[in-house]
């Protein structure tokens, strides 16, 4: 970090546990972190700017998205709504 030409910017994970210590550190470099897939609502509240201030997120967060979920079922009348879920955890794999 310390040698030339210093980069700008670094292009984080998908993941918080990633995403949360690099974006903490990126503020002393003063680098720009990117995130493709970042929706954790922590990278919102109104402390996050103090904590990553070079962070920023390409995605809405999860709270912008289940608004616009809950308004298109209010729009249709739905009664009933069914989700499914993906997740890459083993522990819940049919085989692994």
């Amino acid at each position: 970090m310390n040698e030339s030409p210093r980069p700008f910017g670094i292009f984080g994970d998908a993941y918080t546990n990633v995403n949360e210590p690099l974006a903490m550190a990126s503020k002393y470099w003063h680098l720009l972190h990117l995130s493709y897939a970042e929706t954790d609502a922590k990278f919102a509240t109104a402390d996050a700017q103090e904590m990553y201030p070079t962070f920023f997120r390409i995605v809405p967060g999860d709270q912008n998205l289940n608004n616009a979920r809950g308004r298109f079922i209010s729009r249709f009348h739905w009664k009933k709504v069914g989700t499914l879920k993906q997740s890459d955890d083993p522990k819940y794999a049919l085989v692994s």
